[in-house]
């Protein structure tokens, strides 16, 4: 059986919030002996950056993760088929992996704080309220989740490129490519949110929850574009 059949099949989408949690929090610890032993950079970091490093790997590994085993959802978005049972689980692993961000790296940007906190939230409510049968808040959320997963490798550039030489060529082109699918996936789902925003979500307690939380994502998005283009100032 494979990863999406069983996800789309064990109907307990918070066990598998409080799992993947408990998961990520060993691998934090297991990602930094082997990081620390294997790289020089990294094992003269200060401990919240060493945190930082870590989380943007895993996040990326988590995001990339989700995009192989769970291919099917991407495909069936598009066929108009969104199996509810699958997308819970989506959701709450996507959640866990912003929820163990926040406890383990204590010098987040304050956006990325409130862009967490938000996505936490949202993802568990996805999985404890959400439907699916109609264009509405639930989905426009998803489909937000759907895009910012394909942009996995601006996570893994912002934690690896405190682990490579300014000079670096990989460092180079990983800046490169991550700041092409930023601008790509930014530019997709902030059309595709305004688009279910103005012609189906009512205005109403849930359209205040949605454009709040929306900004917060955009200004997060804008602050990490930023860190991309101007990575030699960030090492």
């Amino acid at each position: 059986m494979s990863v999406y059949n069983f996800l789309n099949s064990y109907d307990h989408p918070n066990r598998i919030f409080i799992i993947s949690s408990i998961l990520l929090f060993l691998q934090y610890y297991i990602y930094h002996i082997v990081l620390k032993s294997v790289s020089n950079k990294y094992y003269k970091l200060d401990n919240s950056k060493k945190k930082y490093v870590v989380s943007n790997l895993l996040k990326c590994y988590i995001l990339l993760w989700l995009i192989i085993f769970m291919f099917p959802l991407f495909t069936q978005t598009v066929r108009k088929d969104w199996p509810i049972i699958a997308w819970k689980h989506t959701s709450a692993i996507y959640a866990s992996s912003d929820f163990v961000s926040l406890i383990m790296v204590k010098k987040h940007h304050l956006s990325t704080i409130l862009h967490h906190t938000f996505s936490v939230f949202i993802n568990l409510g996805v999985v404890n309220f959400g439907t699916f049968d109609t264009p509405n808040l639930w989905k426009a959320l998803m489909y937000y989740g759907i895009y910012s997963s394909i942009a996995y490798l601006v996570n893994g550039f912002l934690g690896i490129r405190f682990l490579l030489e300014k000079d670096s060529k990989i460092r180079y082109y990983l800046c490169l490519y991550s700041s092409y699918i930023y601008i790509i996936g930014c530019t997709i789902n902030w059309y595709n949110e305004l688009n279910y925003f103005i012609f189906y979500i009512p205005i109403y307690i849930t359209s205040i929850i949605f454009f709040t939380s929306f900004m917060i994502f955009i200004r997060d998005n804008i602050i990490n574009r930023f860190q991309i283009r101007n990575t030699n100032n960030f090492n």
